[in-house]
């Protein structure tokens, strides 16, 4: 995806797939509907980056919102169940929809105002998740390794385009041939007949899926996740009986668009989504502006009724243009909930966040730190040891710096050892006298997790370099490049 280089080849596919019409009955190939219609939706895999903002209403049928709160007293006898405690109560819900992608980065957001909300982000080297109940608590963060499969139908799920067939991106791979048997084959459909859509002229053409063996990863419809649901209907994706279902499209008879797409079950309607307002936002690239759908339940008495609405605005477009970097960062609260899967393993924890870097930075200031420094360290080059004398590495570093002193005295090097936790000074000076270390030593007397932070530890031992002026220069580096660091400094 994303190659600019084919964006050409899109204008040309829609020139081919301009319709052709059988000599006898006027009647246009069903088959060359079907592919104009798909080769409408191609241009998304051709631009460079793409930003989208939508703004949603969710209506509730009266009957829907009249069920939901017999479930809810029958599950919470001694509360009345009302629209403040519970959205799914609410007649109308009103939202926003946001998706940004360029060739590295991925951005969906949902959310419903005042009760929902949810932020994916693969910002190319991690994928993030900011899970958010405005009325239920406490919102939770997610972390993972990779993008795949964690933005499925990223844009089909909660819109009513690009529906038409399935897509295949960077960070979505599929198996378009496969998943084609789903969404139905262009030489399997056929036109059923003609009428005036929401006031436009258009065909209707019935698309039939193939038989599908196996299990088929593609999206499940909204209406279709309760239990007595995927008894009858089955889940869009699940091998399960396809031939009551079918697809019915509405394709414009003068532009060949389509502007509305029904899901059948058994000749009768699950979901209906319709599209209007095309708008040219880019130079061959044609976008609905208005969307929306329609998801139908059969009520007692067997017929089907419209259960909710759902009607989409697109308010912003932008095409091929810079995406600003704030748009795929995450900032997680401190103690937040995290469920962090990046490492081969998901584990569970209060989230703190990383120490700032500070390199480039002046030394922090610190009362415990810097109180009775030797006076040549005030104003010239230090070097600053974080370390725990309860672990092995921390106690060898020190040793080490220990057989350098001469070399860093002969550069002008003061080094500072800070013990990162709270010890007995006398314990600690003990210690330090029988390994003759000649280094000034500090302990953190107060608050040694803030302090830490403070100076950006983000483990032990934990060596910061800083220059005349106490500017840092080099942190978190290691003894095996200790002496390139110090020449390195020599140098500037």
């Amino acid at each position: 995806m994303w190659n600019f280089k084919r964006f050409a080849a899109v204008l040309v596919l829609t020139c081919v797939f301009t319709v052709s019409w059988s000599y006898g009955n006027g009647e246009p190939k069903a088959a060359e509907l079907v592919q104009a219609v798909r080769a409408g939706e191609n241009w998304i895999h051709d631009v460079e980056s793409l930003y989208i903002r939508i703004e949603t209403k969710l209506t509730r049928a009266p009957e829907v919102i009249a069920a939901k709160t017999a479930e809810l007293k029958q599950q919470y006898p001694d509360i009345t169940p009302d629209p403040a405690q519970f959205p799914e109560l609410k007649p109308v819900s009103t939202g926003i929809l946001e998706f940004a992608i360029d060739k590295m980065r991925v951005r969906s957001l949902s959310e419903e105002y005042g009760s929902r909300r949810q932020v994916k982000i693969w910002d190319g080297k991690q994928f993030m998740v900011h899970d958010a109940s405005l009325i239920e608590g406490p919102e939770q963060y997610s972390l993972g390794r990779t993008p795949q499969g964690a933005f499925q139908d990223m844009l089909a799920y909660e819109t009513s385009w690009p529906r038409a067939q399935p897509h295949s991106f960077w960070w979505d791979v599929r198996d378009i041939d496969e998943l084609m048997s789903y969404y139905g084959h262009a030489e399997d459909s056929s036109i059923a007949g003609r009428c005036n859509y929401r006031g436009r002229d258009c065909y209707i053409l019935d698309v039939p899926p193939r038989g599908i063996p196996g299990l088929v990863t593609v999206q499940t419809y909204p209406g279709c996740e309760q239990s007595s649901d995927r008894r009858q209907y089955g889940l869009a994706g699940e091998a399960v009986d396809l031939a009551g279902q079918s697809f019915q499209w509405f394709i414009g008879a003068k532009d060949n668009r389509l502007y509305a797409l029904a899901w059948l079950s058994n000749k009768k309607p699950r979901i209906n989504y319709w599209m209007s307002d095309y708008k040219e936002v880019r130079p061959g690239c044609w976008l609905p502006m208005t969307q929306g759908c329609e998801v139908y339940r059969k009520d007692n008495t067997g017929k089907y009724r419209v259960e909710t609405h759902s009607d989409l605005r697109i308010v912003n477009v932008q095409i091929n243009e810079c995406l600003p970097e704030k748009l795929f960062r995450m900032d997680i609260k401190k103690g937040a909930k995290v469920v962090d899967s990046r490492f081969g393993r998901t584990v569970t924890y209060a989230y703190k966040p990383d120490p700032p870097d500070l390199v480039g930075k002046a030394l922090p200031e610190s009362a415990d730190i810097s109180a009775g420094l030797p006076g040549q360290s005030k104003d010239g080059k230090m070097l600053v040891c974080f370390w725990d004398i309860q672990q092995r590495p921390s106690r060898h570093c020190l040793k080490s710096l220990a057989h350098k002193t001469e070399n860093l005295a002969g550069k002008g090097v003061t080094v500072l050892c800070v013990h990162a936790s709270e010890i007995d000074e006398e314990a600690l000076n003990e210690w330090m006298s029988n390994c003759n270390i000649p280094f000034t030593a500090k302990t953190i007397n107060h608050d040694a997790e803030k302090t830490r932070f403070a100076w950006g530890v983000k483990s032990l031992p934990w060596l910061i370099l800083a220059d005349e002026r106490h500017v840092v220069r080099a942190e978190g580096f290691g003894l095996d490049t200790f002496d390139d660091q110090i020449e390195a400094l020599q140098k500037q």
